[in-house]
Formats: C-alpha cells, sequence, structure tokens
C-alpha cells in the first residue's frame, strides 16, 4: 500500500467512516518490503481504537427500521379520502408504503386514491375481508390501519404507535385515540354524542393494556396477527370484536395510546347508527357461539340506544337458531350495558311468549 492510500484510510477513520476494503497482504506476502504489512496494521490498530471509542462514548450505528404498510380502507369516501391519505403522506415515518383497500366505491374515492396511494386494491363490501386482504398482500413487519374517515395531523404519530411495539414484544397492537372533527360536531348532534362516548371510553383505558382496540387507527404486529389466523373474512362491521378477543386469548395485550389521536370525520345519522347495530348483532352472536366466555366484555355497548338493538337482534338470533327461550333471555342480559339490560332481556322474553316459543322449547 502506497502512502497516499494510506493516508486516505486514515482521513476516513478520522471521520468516523471505515474504510470499505480492508487490505488483505500479510508479512509473509509482501512483494518489495515490510512497509505495506506494517501500514495495513497501523490502519486496523487505529479503526479498532476508533469503534471503541465510539462504543465507549454511546455512538452506534442505528439499526433499519422496520417496514410499515399504511392501510386506509375506503367506500364512497370522496368528502374526505384526499384528507386521509395526504395525513398519511405526511408522516416522517420510513420506510413505509401506502395502500387503499376499496370496497366498491362508485364516486370518485377510487380516481383520488390512484393520485396519492402507491397501491390500490378492490374487494367485496366488508371491512374484515378488506384488512385480511392487506394483510396478506403486505411482508412487513407492522401495518398501520386508518379508515378512510379519519385522518392524523401529528407527522410523527406512526412512529409513536410503532415505537410502542418496538419497546414491548408482547404488545400485539397500539390503537390512537378518537376524537370527533369539530365540523361534525357543528352540524350533529349524534356526532357530540359520540365524542362524549370517545372521552369516557380512553378516560378509563388510555395508557394501559385493555381488552379491546378497534383498527380503524392501529399498528399491528404483523407476526401476531398471522399467528391467529389473521382477520376474519366473513365479518363485515365487527372484526374488531373479535380481532380483539382472539388476540388476548392468544396471550398478546393491546393498547391505546394517549401520544396519538386520529380525528374522525363523523357523517352517520341516529337511523344509519342503529341500522348498523341491527345488522352488527348477528355477527357477534357467530362471534360469541365461537370463542370463549371472555367475548361477553365485547359485546357490551356504552351507548344505550346502541345496546337495546344490538342485544335484541342477538336475542332474535339466539331464539331462531337455538328455540331456546331462556338462552337468550341470557345473550340479552349479557351484552346490554347496565342502562338497558333489563329493558332488552324483559323486551325478548315478552315477543318469545307472544310467538308461544317459549313453552315449544320447554317440552
Amino acid at each position: 500500500m502506497n502512502a497516499a492510500a494510506t493516508i486516505g484510510h486514515s482521513r476516513l477513520l478520522a471521520r468516523g467512516v471505515a474504510p470499505a476494503i480492508m487490505p488483505q497482504e500479510s508479512k509473509g506476502h509482501a512483494a518489495d518490503s515490510d512497509e505495506p504489512y506494517v501500514a495495513t496494521r497501523l490502519i486496523r490498530q487505529r479503526y479498532m481504537v476508533h469503534c471503541s471509542f465510539r462504543s465507549m462514548v454511546g455512538v452506534t450505528q442505528d439499526a433499519p427500521k422496520s417496514k410499515v404498510t399504511f392501510v386506509t380502507l375506503t367506500k364512497n369516501a370522496e368528502p374526505y379520502i384526499r384528507r386521509t391519505l395526504e395525513s398519511l403522506r405526511m408522516q416522517k415515518y420510513e420506510p413505509r408504503e401506502i395502500w387503499v383497500v376499496d370496497g366498491g366505491s362508485t364516486d370518485k374515492t377510487l380516481e383520488i386514491a390512484g393520485g396519492l396511494a402507491d397501491r390500490v386494491l378492490t374487494v367485496e363490501p366488508g371491512m374484515g375481508v378488506a384488512r385480511e386482504r392487506a394483510r396478506k398482500a403486505s411482508n412487513s413487519k407492522y401495518l398501520f390501519y386508518l379508515d378512510g374517515d379519519k385522518y392524523l395531523t401529528d407527522q410523527e404519530a406512526v412512529s409513536k404507535l410503532v415505537s410502542k411495539l418496538e419497546k414491548n414484544p408482547g404488545l400485539a397492537a397500539c390503537q390512537a385515540m378518537w376524537a370527533v372533527d369539530t365540523d361534525s360536531l357543528k352540524h350533529s348532534m349524534v356526532a357530540r354524542v359520540e365524542q362524549f362516548r370517545y372521552r369516557r371510553f380512553y378516560g378509563k383505558v388510555a395508557d394501559k393494556t385493555t381488552r379491546y382496540i378497534t383498527p380503524g387507527a392501529t399498528a399491528f404486529r404483523a407476526s401476531a396477527l398471522q399467528r391467529i389466523g389473521g382477520f376474519r373474512s366473513d365479518l363485515k362491521e365487527t372484526e374488531d370484536s373479535d380481532i380483539s378477543l382472539r388476540l388476548i386469548d392468544a396471550g398478546y395485550d393491546l393498547m391505546v395510546t394517549s401520544a396519538v389521536v386520529a380525528t374522525h370525520h363523523w357523517d352517520e345519522s341516529f337511523t344509519q347508527l342503529l341500522a348498523k347495530a341491527f345488522r352488527s348483532g348477528g355477527e357477534y352472536y357467530r362471534i360469541w357461539r365461537s370463542s370463549t366466555k371472555s367475548a361477553w366484555p365485547f359485546m357490551a355497548s356504552s351507548n344505550p340506544f346502541h345496546a337495546i338493538v344490538r342485544g335484541i337482534k342477538m336475542g332474535v338470533v339466539a331464539l331462531i337458531e337455538t328455540r331456546d327461550i331462556v338462552l337468550s333471555s341470557f345473550v340479552v342480559v349479557q351484552v346490554s350495558s347496565y342502562y338497558t339490560f333489563f329493558f332488552t332481556g324483559f323486551l325478548v322474553q315478552l315477543i318469545a311468549g307472544r310467538l308461544g316459543l317459549g313453552r315449544e322449547s320447554s317440552s
């Protein structure tokens, strides 16, 4: 090695950069003299001292970050999908990819998404099938789901959620808190009721392990989802309760963090909310039938109207499938919140009595 090469390697070391190729000559193979060997030994010694010093003062090479797939679920989300995707694009976390999974939009959702997302997938309608399609297609270590009616204002939001997962290997999912946006609060009484429910719920569970999360603004550990078989594609509206239940049963922890808030554009009317509760009743009953006793906390609702409709639907489905008035009443009482369970249980029993199903099931 000549003097210029030796000086070049020394300058690299002085800046904290290792030479790309360390010389491989040895004293026994030097062609002309001992000079190449002496230069090589000097460089290696200085490099070892340099590395020891960096380690001693805590200067280490940062490990590469794990890839995250951002997944947004949409269906006719034209009014707010641009804001959702732009909030994802402004995230500082890297490496990442932004996907949109659409459940059959008939407006301009796909046109807008095509210009802002890295990939657009189309599936049949349903939350479970959409989330599972993205999970199977992704090879990332983490998945961050942000539904098309929500957006982030903090550029470090995803970084904060992923950091929670990185620090706790037993944590399967970390959810952001929800808050209804100001425009919705101005124009919708239902939105104001939901905002009250959000504050009430998150005030109890924030920054501690919980038994329930909803994937609408949540970072998941992909390996945990893989272990339990992912999201159930047959659940169109209750995949949140089901995935929480199965992750808990598999021994994982769940968390809602107050460090991140996802803003929710609320556009459902009171009638739409009750219709959704009625539709979901049958799915909740199937979840209960296929799970353990720990499913009961996931069936309840802090909204009394929601609880009434959901409880009645579950009780009716149980009554039709089993023709057992005792079982159906038990389902209603367990599912309904403390606001309404006496009323719903009595109502189901009254209807069953009018239909004569109770007498038949007891014979």
